[in-house]
Protein backbone atom coordinates (compact mmCIF):
# COMPACT_ATOMS: atom_id res chain seq x y z
CA UNK A 1 0.00 0.00 0.00
CA UNK A 2 1.13 3.44 -0.33
CA UNK A 3 1.82 5.90 2.62
CA UNK A 4 1.12 9.39 2.97
CA UNK A 5 2.18 11.50 5.59
CA UNK A 6 -0.05 12.76 7.93
CA UNK A 7 1.79 15.36 10.24
CA UNK A 8 5.14 15.69 10.36
CA UNK A 9 6.55 17.77 13.84
CA UNK A 10 9.12 18.36 16.15
CA UNK A 11 10.26 17.38 19.54
CA UNK A 12 10.65 19.95 22.60
CA UNK A 13 13.02 22.24 21.14
CA UNK A 14 15.01 24.82 23.49
CA UNK A 15 17.30 26.66 21.05
CA UNK A 16 15.59 27.52 17.82
CA UNK A 17 11.47 26.71 16.94
CA UNK A 18 9.65 24.52 14.65
CA UNK A 19 8.34 27.39 12.98
CA UNK A 20 12.18 28.27 12.06
CA UNK A 21 13.36 24.50 10.78
CA UNK A 22 9.96 23.44 9.01
CA UNK A 23 10.65 25.95 5.83
CA UNK A 24 13.61 24.07 5.14
CA UNK A 25 11.68 20.63 4.74
CA UNK A 26 10.92 18.97 1.58
CA UNK A 27 8.32 16.36 3.25
CA UNK A 28 5.45 17.82 4.51
CA UNK A 29 1.58 16.85 5.50
CA UNK A 30 0.05 14.98 2.91
CA UNK A 31 2.70 13.92 0.64
CA UNK A 32 3.63 10.17 -0.15
CA UNK A 33 6.44 8.52 2.21
CA UNK A 34 9.62 8.74 1.26
CA UNK A 35 12.68 7.56 3.06
CA UNK A 36 15.10 9.77 0.95
CA UNK A 37 12.81 12.95 1.39
CA UNK A 38 13.07 11.99 5.16
CA UNK A 39 16.71 11.58 5.33
CA UNK A 40 17.33 14.68 3.46
CA UNK A 41 15.16 16.66 5.87
CA UNK A 42 17.30 15.18 8.84
CA UNK A 43 20.62 16.31 6.98
CA UNK A 44 19.24 19.80 6.33
CA UNK A 45 18.31 19.62 10.46
CA UNK A 46 21.84 19.18 11.16
CA UNK A 47 22.78 21.43 8.96
CA UNK A 48 21.36 23.96 10.53
CA UNK A 49 22.19 23.47 14.01
CA UNK A 50 25.77 22.91 13.39
CA UNK A 51 26.32 26.08 11.26
CA UNK A 52 25.55 27.77 14.20
CA UNK A 53 27.80 26.35 16.37
CA UNK A 54 26.21 23.10 17.77
CA UNK A 55 28.00 20.50 16.40
CA UNK A 56 26.99 18.23 18.08
CA UNK A 57 23.53 18.03 16.99
CA UNK A 58 21.49 15.03 16.25
CA UNK A 59 18.69 14.04 14.70
CA UNK A 60 16.54 10.66 14.50
CA UNK A 61 12.54 9.98 13.18
CA UNK A 62 10.09 8.71 15.19
CA UNK A 63 7.53 7.09 12.58
CA UNK A 64 4.07 6.43 14.05
CA UNK A 65 1.14 4.82 12.40
CA UNK A 66 -2.25 7.54 12.46
CA UNK A 67 -4.05 4.73 10.02
CA UNK A 68 -3.33 1.66 8.04
CA UNK A 69 -1.39 3.67 5.11
CA UNK A 70 -0.57 7.10 6.74
CA UNK A 71 2.29 7.73 9.39
CA UNK A 72 3.36 10.63 11.96
CA UNK A 73 7.06 11.77 11.71
CA UNK A 74 8.27 13.46 14.60
CA UNK A 75 11.80 14.54 14.14
CA UNK A 76 13.69 14.17 18.03
CA UNK A 77 16.88 16.70 18.27
CA UNK A 78 19.42 16.42 20.59
CA UNK A 79 20.54 20.03 20.20
CA UNK A 80 23.91 19.73 22.55
CA UNK A 81 25.98 22.65 22.74
CA UNK A 82 27.78 25.44 20.99
CA UNK A 83 31.00 25.45 20.38
CA UNK A 84 33.56 28.29 19.38
CA UNK A 85 36.51 27.40 17.24
CA UNK A 86 39.74 27.09 19.24
CA UNK A 87 43.31 26.16 17.59
CA UNK A 88 43.73 25.19 14.05
CA UNK A 89 46.01 22.63 13.35
CA UNK A 90 47.41 21.84 9.70
CA UNK A 91 49.65 18.51 9.17
CA UNK A 92 50.88 17.06 5.87
CA UNK A 93 52.08 20.42 4.02
CA UNK A 94 55.72 20.22 3.64
CA UNK A 95 55.65 22.29 0.71
CA UNK A 96 52.68 24.45 1.08
CA UNK A 97 53.02 27.04 3.51
CA UNK A 98 50.83 26.98 6.61
CA UNK A 99 49.51 30.72 5.16
CA UNK A 100 48.59 29.82 1.79
CA UNK A 101 46.11 27.24 3.21
CA UNK A 102 44.69 29.15 6.34
CA UNK A 103 44.00 32.20 4.18
CA UNK A 104 41.36 29.71 2.38
CA UNK A 105 39.70 29.03 6.13
CA UNK A 106 36.28 30.34 5.61
CA UNK A 107 36.25 30.44 9.82
CA UNK A 108 38.45 31.61 12.05
CA UNK A 109 39.72 30.66 16.21
CA UNK A 110 37.78 32.71 18.49
CA UNK A 111 33.82 32.14 15.82
CA UNK A 112 31.08 29.72 15.98
CA UNK A 113 31.89 26.20 15.01
CA UNK A 114 30.39 25.85 11.71
CA UNK A 115 30.01 22.56 10.37
CA UNK A 116 28.77 23.44 6.74
CA UNK A 117 32.22 25.84 6.70
CA UNK A 118 34.24 23.00 7.47
CA UNK A 119 32.88 21.27 4.23
CA UNK A 120 33.37 24.52 2.53
CA UNK A 121 37.40 24.23 3.91
CA UNK A 122 37.48 20.73 2.43
CA UNK A 123 36.12 22.04 -0.66
CA UNK A 124 38.14 24.76 -1.26
CA UNK A 125 41.49 22.77 -0.47
CA UNK A 126 40.71 20.25 -2.77
CA UNK A 127 40.36 22.69 -5.58
CA UNK A 128 43.59 24.07 -5.10
CA UNK A 129 44.80 21.00 -6.62
CA UNK A 130 47.53 20.72 -4.18
CA UNK A 131 46.40 17.67 -2.42
CA UNK A 132 45.71 13.87 -3.38
CA UNK A 133 43.70 14.08 -0.06
CA UNK A 134 42.19 16.58 2.48
CA UNK A 135 40.65 15.77 5.82
CA UNK A 136 38.79 18.37 8.27
CA UNK A 137 37.97 17.38 11.54
CA UNK A 138 36.66 18.82 15.08
CA UNK A 139 38.16 17.68 18.16
CA UNK A 140 37.42 18.40 22.03
CA UNK A 141 39.91 21.37 22.98
CA UNK A 142 41.41 22.16 26.17
CA UNK A 143 39.37 24.95 26.32
CA UNK A 144 35.81 24.81 27.72
CA UNK A 145 33.26 25.50 24.87
CA UNK A 146 36.17 25.34 22.19
CA UNK A 147 36.48 22.53 19.53
CA UNK A 148 39.54 22.49 17.59
CA UNK A 149 39.93 22.16 14.71
CA UNK A 150 42.33 19.55 12.56
CA UNK A 151 43.23 19.78 9.11
CA UNK A 152 45.15 16.54 7.35
CA UNK A 153 46.53 17.30 3.84
CA UNK A 154 48.46 14.95 1.76
CA UNK A 155 50.34 16.72 -0.60
CA UNK A 156 50.80 15.74 -4.46
CA UNK A 157 52.88 17.07 -7.58
CA UNK A 158 51.80 20.55 -8.49
CA UNK A 159 54.85 21.08 -11.62
CA UNK A 160 54.44 19.56 -14.57
CA UNK A 161 56.02 20.05 -18.09
CA UNK A 162 54.23 18.96 -21.14
CA UNK A 163 55.10 18.41 -24.91
CA UNK A 164 53.91 17.25 -28.25
CA UNK A 165 53.59 18.19 -32.18
CA UNK A 166 50.85 17.54 -34.23
CA UNK A 167 49.20 18.46 -37.55
CA UNK A 168 46.70 20.63 -39.05
CA UNK A 169 45.17 22.00 -42.08
CA UNK A 170 45.56 25.41 -40.71
CA UNK A 171 49.06 25.55 -39.68
CA UNK A 172 50.49 22.72 -40.52
CA UNK A 173 53.04 20.96 -38.47
CA UNK A 174 53.31 22.28 -34.64
CA UNK A 175 55.05 21.65 -31.87
CA UNK A 176 54.90 22.65 -28.15
CA UNK A 177 56.35 22.85 -24.55
CA UNK A 178 54.92 23.68 -21.91
CA UNK A 179 55.96 24.07 -17.83
CA UNK A 180 53.39 24.58 -15.38
CA UNK A 181 53.53 25.02 -11.31
CA UNK A 182 50.31 25.71 -9.88
CA UNK A 183 51.90 26.21 -6.11
CA UNK A 184 54.75 28.46 -7.23
CA UNK A 185 56.92 30.48 -4.75
CA UNK A 186 58.99 33.53 -6.61
CA UNK A 187 61.23 34.31 -3.56
CA UNK A 188 61.76 30.19 -2.69
CA UNK A 189 64.84 29.86 -5.25
CA UNK A 190 65.78 26.34 -4.16
CA UNK A 191 62.77 24.51 -5.58
CA UNK A 192 59.95 27.90 -6.42
CA UNK A 193 57.11 25.70 -4.79
CA UNK A 194 55.01 26.81 -1.47
CA UNK A 195 53.53 29.99 -1.77
CA UNK A 196 50.25 29.33 -3.56
CA UNK A 197 51.40 31.43 -6.68
CA UNK A 198 50.90 30.37 -10.16
CA UNK A 199 53.30 30.29 -13.17
CA UNK A 200 53.43 28.86 -16.69
CA UNK A 201 55.59 29.07 -19.57
CA UNK A 202 54.49 27.75 -23.43
CA UNK A 203 56.45 27.71 -26.56
CA UNK A 204 54.55 26.70 -29.41
CA UNK A 205 56.61 25.75 -32.84
CA UNK A 206 55.42 25.34 -35.89
CA UNK A 207 55.23 25.98 -40.07
CA UNK A 208 53.33 28.74 -39.87
CA UNK A 209 53.17 29.99 -35.64
CA UNK A 210 55.69 31.06 -33.64
CA UNK A 211 53.86 31.46 -29.77
CA UNK A 212 55.61 32.04 -26.53
CA UNK A 213 53.82 32.73 -23.68
CA UNK A 214 54.75 33.69 -19.75
CA UNK A 215 52.45 34.12 -16.76
CA UNK A 216 52.66 34.85 -13.30
CA UNK A 217 49.55 34.93 -10.61
CA UNK A 218 49.41 35.79 -7.27
CA UNK A 219 45.76 35.14 -6.17
CA UNK A 220 46.41 36.99 -2.54
CA UNK A 221 48.20 40.44 -3.46
CA UNK A 222 48.58 42.71 -0.49
CA UNK A 223 47.66 39.53 2.04
CA UNK A 224 43.88 40.40 0.39
CA UNK A 225 41.60 37.93 -1.55
CA UNK A 226 42.93 40.04 -4.63
CA UNK A 227 44.65 38.12 -7.72
CA UNK A 228 47.43 39.87 -9.46
CA UNK A 229 48.12 38.82 -12.69
CA UNK A 230 50.74 39.20 -15.54
CA UNK A 231 51.79 38.33 -18.66
CA UNK A 232 54.09 38.34 -21.03
CA UNK A 233 53.69 37.26 -24.99
CA UNK A 234 54.83 36.92 -28.33
CA UNK A 235 53.22 36.07 -31.51
CA UNK A 236 54.16 35.31 -35.36
CA UNK A 237 51.29 33.70 -37.07
CA UNK A 238 51.32 32.75 -40.92
CA UNK A 239 47.91 31.33 -41.29
CA UNK A 240 45.45 34.01 -40.75
CA UNK A 241 46.01 34.71 -44.50
CA UNK A 242 48.10 33.79 -47.50
CA UNK A 243 48.26 37.79 -48.29
CA UNK A 244 50.09 38.78 -45.39
CA UNK A 245 51.86 37.77 -42.07
CA UNK A 246 50.97 39.24 -38.61
CA UNK A 247 53.63 39.13 -35.10
CA UNK A 248 52.67 40.81 -31.98
CA UNK A 249 54.13 41.06 -28.87
CA UNK A 250 53.24 43.08 -25.46
CA UNK A 251 52.43 42.97 -21.55
CA UNK A 252 49.39 42.33 -20.15
CA UNK A 253 48.06 43.24 -16.13
CA UNK A 254 45.38 41.77 -14.65
CA UNK A 255 43.55 42.51 -10.79
CA UNK A 256 40.52 39.68 -9.64
CA UNK A 257 38.53 40.38 -6.83
CA UNK A 258 35.42 37.74 -5.40
CA UNK A 259 32.24 40.20 -4.89
CA UNK A 260 30.14 37.31 -3.93
CA UNK A 261 30.40 33.43 -2.91
CA UNK A 262 29.88 32.16 -6.07
CA UNK A 263 30.74 35.69 -8.44
CA UNK A 264 33.91 37.83 -9.30
CA UNK A 265 35.08 40.73 -11.20
CA UNK A 266 38.20 40.74 -13.23
CA UNK A 267 40.11 43.70 -14.86
CA UNK A 268 42.99 43.68 -17.18
CA UNK A 269 44.89 46.42 -19.30
CA UNK A 270 46.89 45.21 -21.99
CA UNK A 271 49.12 46.70 -24.45
CA UNK A 272 50.75 45.11 -27.33
CA UNK A 273 53.02 45.99 -30.84
CA UNK A 274 51.29 44.42 -34.04
CA UNK A 275 52.79 44.44 -37.30
CA UNK A 276 51.27 43.82 -40.43
CA UNK A 277 53.33 42.59 -42.89
CA UNK A 278 51.61 42.68 -46.68
CA UNK A 279 53.29 40.23 -49.38
CA UNK A 280 54.78 41.83 -52.05
CA UNK A 281 52.29 42.07 -55.50
CA UNK A 282 48.70 41.78 -53.06
CA UNK A 283 46.07 43.49 -53.11
CA UNK A 284 46.13 47.50 -51.92
CA UNK A 285 43.28 46.51 -49.43
CA UNK A 286 46.19 44.68 -47.57
CA UNK A 287 48.98 47.52 -48.84
CA UNK A 288 46.88 50.11 -46.76
CA UNK A 289 47.00 47.95 -43.54
CA UNK A 290 50.82 47.25 -43.58
CA UNK A 291 52.83 48.85 -41.03
CA UNK A 292 53.39 48.53 -36.99
CA UNK A 293 50.08 49.41 -34.66
CA UNK A 294 49.78 49.88 -31.11
CA UNK A 295 46.78 47.98 -29.20
CA UNK A 296 46.44 49.52 -25.85
CA UNK A 297 42.99 48.07 -24.10
CA UNK A 298 40.87 47.64 -20.99
CA UNK A 299 38.82 44.57 -20.58
CA UNK A 300 36.65 44.15 -17.82
CA UNK A 301 34.65 40.96 -16.90
CA UNK A 302 32.08 39.55 -14.63
CA UNK A 303 32.46 35.74 -13.95
CA UNK A 304 29.46 33.61 -12.47
CA UNK A 305 30.89 30.47 -10.96
CA UNK A 306 28.23 27.94 -9.48
CA UNK A 307 29.99 24.14 -10.50
CA UNK A 308 30.77 21.59 -7.95
CA UNK A 309 34.67 21.21 -8.53
CA UNK A 310 36.94 23.57 -10.82
CA UNK A 311 38.72 20.44 -11.67
CA UNK A 312 36.04 18.06 -12.99
CA UNK A 313 32.70 19.42 -12.52
CA UNK A 314 29.30 17.47 -12.43
CA UNK A 315 26.88 20.29 -12.09
CA UNK A 316 26.86 23.29 -11.60
CA UNK A 317 27.19 26.29 -14.12
CA UNK A 318 29.75 29.37 -15.66
CA UNK A 319 29.18 32.59 -16.88
CA UNK A 320 31.34 35.28 -18.25
CA UNK A 321 30.36 38.54 -19.34
CA UNK A 322 32.94 41.19 -20.67
CA UNK A 323 33.40 44.13 -22.38
CA UNK A 324 37.05 45.38 -23.84
CA UNK A 325 37.29 49.11 -24.81
CA UNK A 326 40.83 49.61 -27.17
CA UNK A 327 42.29 52.75 -28.15
CA UNK A 328 40.78 56.14 -27.75
CA UNK A 329 41.47 58.06 -24.17
CA UNK A 330 43.93 54.69 -23.54
CA UNK A 331 45.67 55.77 -26.46
CA UNK A 332 47.51 53.43 -29.61
CA UNK A 333 46.49 53.11 -32.84
CA UNK A 334 43.79 50.46 -32.79
CA UNK A 335 39.65 52.06 -31.73
CA UNK A 336 37.81 48.92 -31.00
CA UNK A 337 35.25 48.10 -28.90
CA UNK A 338 33.98 44.62 -27.75
CA UNK A 339 31.18 42.84 -25.87
CA UNK A 340 31.21 39.34 -25.24
CA UNK A 341 29.50 36.54 -23.51
CA UNK A 342 29.66 32.65 -22.72
CA UNK A 343 28.43 29.96 -20.54
CA UNK A 344 28.41 26.39 -19.83
CA UNK A 345 26.52 23.75 -18.28
CA UNK A 346 26.60 20.44 -16.58
CA UNK A 347 24.71 17.91 -15.15
CA UNK A 348 25.56 14.40 -13.77
CA UNK A 349 23.77 11.69 -15.25
CA UNK A 350 23.76 7.80 -14.86
CA UNK A 351 27.43 6.14 -14.44
CA UNK A 352 28.75 9.41 -13.30
CA UNK A 353 28.15 10.34 -16.94
CA UNK A 354 28.68 14.38 -17.22
CA UNK A 355 26.84 16.38 -19.37
CA UNK A 356 28.09 19.82 -20.83
CA UNK A 357 26.71 22.58 -23.04
CA UNK A 358 28.75 25.44 -23.61
CA UNK A 359 28.01 28.94 -25.82
CA UNK A 360 29.31 32.05 -26.62
CA UNK A 361 28.90 35.28 -28.75
CA UNK A 362 31.40 37.94 -29.38
CA UNK A 363 30.24 41.47 -31.13
CA UNK A 364 32.97 43.89 -32.25
CA UNK A 365 33.07 47.19 -33.76
CA UNK A 366 35.22 49.97 -34.20
CA UNK A 367 34.51 53.72 -32.83
CA UNK A 368 36.48 56.89 -32.72
CA UNK A 369 38.09 58.26 -36.35
CA UNK A 370 39.86 54.65 -36.51
CA UNK A 371 39.05 52.16 -39.00
CA UNK A 372 41.86 50.07 -38.14
CA UNK A 373 39.97 47.18 -36.01
CA UNK A 374 42.97 44.16 -35.10
CA UNK A 375 41.84 41.57 -32.16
Amino acid sequence: ARYTVARIGFSQLTVFNSSELAPGLTLNAGDGYSVSKMRADMRMVRSYYGSRGYADAAVSPDIRNVTATSVQITYRVVEGRRYLVGRVTIEGNDKTQDKVIRRELPMQPGENLNSVEMDTTRRRLKNMNYFNDVQVSASPSSQAGYRDINILVSEKKTGSISFGIGFSSVDSIVGYVNLEQTNFDISNWGSFTGAGQRFSTKVQLGSERTDFRMSWTEPWFLGQRLALGTELFYRDALYYSSEYEQSQYGFALSLRKPVSKHAYVRGEFRIEDITIDADTGTSPVFMMEDGDYLRSSLSVNYVYDSRDSNQQPRKGHKLDFGVTYAGGILGGDVDIFIVNASGSKFWNLWGDSILSVKGAVTVADTHGDSAMAVS
